[in-house]
């Protein structure tokens, strides 16, 4: 399988993911390099390196913005290859999704509510837009994702109706709340709106694609629970955002200097992800943290605290929550280990950040990029 992060670029602004969220950053749209990938280099490595399946999946941005990508959707048709494209739904032209129609790409949506609600999380994320979308490109080719929080019940009620209907494929899951119960929502230029919840009920069937007797039993459920009011700056939300820093620190892995980090070897995968500058991976972890520190928030952090025995202390943290959820019969009970849960995804993302940087320490990134893989 092939991973493309094909593009910095995007029009939706998504707090809770990277682009606005990370270990040391809250406030505002992190900065990171705005790039896309060169087309001919990336079309020379795909008839090099064949593939049945493309993801395009960005880190950053959003694939609709590539400026090739009718152009690659061209080519996957040409030649057999599955494209799957996920997106936010928005783009500049109609003339892009009508090609990509046409190529038989498919669509993976992101959605976190119903017309305008999407955009409560989604920053301005056009429902119009959307609605093009679920018009022109065949059923069987779109797919949508729903982010579920106490605030947006009744949104999926409406979306299971629009699925139903059109045919469409939904799954929907519990949204993101980065470890804790409550997340805060934070405009691009670093306001704080208001705070979202994690919803408590299990519901059935969540984080699977729906057929339509499951939509129903989904919906006669979501019927059942009440939406919160309103939207709000909350306490606990205030709680979280006194640990995040302002300040930035001006520096990303280009011009960090990487010394004294132990030699480290990547556990290769079989799937290949390959970021919008044109850096090649075998390895999500690798991709995922090295695409975290192409921003400036995060090298005299990390490397202040990174120590040879994080490994232990992760594995720890990772053993103590497992064993607690397996042996507590109250699954409430486990809201009493938010403090460990979070103590053990810092010590994750350290960890992540250790093995890039001793990664990167003891290896020219030069040969990784893919105009050195012809």
């Amino acid at each position: 399988m092939l991973f493309l992060d094909l593009t910095s670029k995007s029009d939706v602004y998504n707090p809770i993911s990277p682009q606005g969220q990370w270990l040391y950053h809250k406030f505002g749209k992190r900065n990171f390099p705005k790039s896309e990938i060169d087309f001919l280099e990336l079309l020379h490595y795909i008839k090099k390196h064949k593939t049945d399946n493309i993801l395009c999946h960005s880190y950053f941005g959003d694939p609709l913005y590539y400026s090739n990508i009718i152009s690659l959707a061209k080519y996957c048709h040409k030649e057999n290859i599955n494209l799957m494209i996920f997106t936010y739904g928005n783009f500049n032209d109609k003339h892009i999704i009508d090609k990509l129609s046409e190529y038989n790409a498919k669509i993976y949506i992101f959605l976190s509510g119903y017309d305008e609600n999407n955009s409560l999380i989604y920053h301005n994320s056009s429902w119009k837009n959307i609605s093009y979308i679920l018009k022109t490109v065949a059923p069987n080719n779109i797919f949508i994702e729903y982010s579920l929080y106490n605030h947006n019940v009744k949104d999926l009620i409406k979306i299971c109706d629009l699925c139903y209907e059109k045919n469409i494929n939904l799954k929907y899951f519990k949204g993101n709340t980065l470890g804790s119960d409550v997340c805060n929502i934070i405009d691009q230029k670093g306001k704080w709106l208001f705070d979202i919840y994690k919803i408590k009920e299990d519901l059935k069937f969540s984080d699977m694609f729906l057929d339509k007797e499951k939509i129903k039993i989904v919906k006669k459920e979501l019927s059942q629970i009440q939406d919160c009011e309103r939207l709000f700056q909350s306490t606990q939300g205030y709680l979280l955002l006194r640990t995040c820093i302002y300040e930035r620190n001006h520096k990303n892995i280009f011009n960090t200097k990487l010394t004294k980090f132990p030699k480290f070897k990547p556990e290769l995968e079989s799937d290949t992800y390959i970021n919008y500058l044109g850096y090649i991976f075998n390895s999500r972890s690798l991709y995922e943290t090295f695409n975290n520190s192409l921003c400036d928030d995060w090298s005299f952090y990390i490397k202040k605290e990174l120590t040879n025995n994080i490994q232990i202390k992760l594995n720890y943290s990772l053993g103590y929550l497992k064993s607690a959820e397996k042996y507590s019969k109250d699954k409430d009970k486990i809201n009493l280990l938010d403090k460990e849960h979070e103590e053990m995804q810092n010590l994750l993302y350290k960890y992540q950040n250790h093995q890039l940087l001793s990664f990167l320490a003891n290896s020219n990134l030069d040969d990784y990029h893919i105009s050195k893989q012809f």
